[in-house]
Formats: structure tokens, C-alpha cells, sequence
């Protein structure tokens, strides 16, 4: 299971209630004011999760183990049940609405999401690009 971004902020409000407090800062204080570099400059753990986890993906896809052809098969995997026929690489997940299950099941699938949803490509050999394509899917 994934987190949302929502759900990070959650977890995260009880340590911003700490960090207000001992600042001593009005609870109201708007949260980005703590994010902000010219002021305290914390990281949100949202940001991190999203660096370590796209991270995470370039390395697993980009080395040469095991790792690579378990991701590959978590990706195909989420491709197929999100009935995504076209590379999964070159969609645009962020406006497939149906694709959220299988986001918040498949961590690699997840990292891919995330990195759509921040405007990052990732570009694959065009020799791969047959393998990821999904032939007679399209009516």
C-alpha cells in the first residue's frame, strides 16, 4: 500500500503542531511559512517521498540485477490491469482516473504516477518501446 499525499499531510500534522509550538508560533500559521527557505526551510515529507521514491525507480530500472526485471514486471503488470495499451512511459497517468488501484498497490506503478504528476519523462530505449506496447488492444 501507497501513501497520497493527503495522507502524508495527516501524518505529518501532529509534528507541525510541535514545531508551531515550540517556534511559538498562533496555531493558524500557514505551514508553507515553515517550508519556506528565507524562514525555518523543513522539507515536507511528501517532497522527500517523492525524491527517494522516483530515485529509487531510475536506479532499479537502470541497473543490472534482479531488480530490473521485477520492476519491469510490477510496471507490465499495472499496465495490463489499467488496460494502458500504448507504453506505459509515454501516458499521461496523472487524466486515467481508473488508474489510482493500481497505484496504490504497485509501489514502482506509484513512483511512475508521481513522476508523471511532477512533469518528469522518463525515456526508454527505442528498441524496449515494442515490449511495452500492448499490440491488438485498440479497437
Amino acid at each position: 500500500m501507497t501513501l497520497s499525499e493527503h495522507d502524508w499531510n495527516h501524518i505529518f500534522a501532529p509534528v507541525m503542531k510541535v514545531v508551531k509550538n515550540w517556534l511559538k508560533l498562533p496555531k493558524n500559521t500557514p505551514s508553507s511559512l515553515l517550508f519556506h527557505e528565507g524562514c525555518l526551510g523543513m522539507d515536507h515529507p511528501w517532497k522527500l517521498h517523492c525524491i527517494n521514491t522516483i530515485t529509487d525507480l531510475t536506479i532499479r530500472l537502470n541497473s543490472d540485477s534482479y531488480a530490473v526485471t521485477s520492476t519491469q514486471i510490477r510496471l507490465r503488470d499495472a499496465q495490463l490491469k489499467s488496460l494502458i495499451t500504448d507504453p506505459i512511459f509515454d501516458c499521461d497517468l496523472q487524466v486515467m482516473p481508473w488508474i489510482k488501484p493500481q497505484a496504490q498497490k504497485n509501489v514502482s506503478f506509484n513512483a511512475l504516477v508521481i513522476a508523471k504528476t511532477l512533469d518528469m519523462t522518463m525515456a526508454i530505449d527505442p528498441i524496449d518501446r515494442s515490449i511495452w506496447s500492448v499490440l491488438g488492444g485498440k479497437s
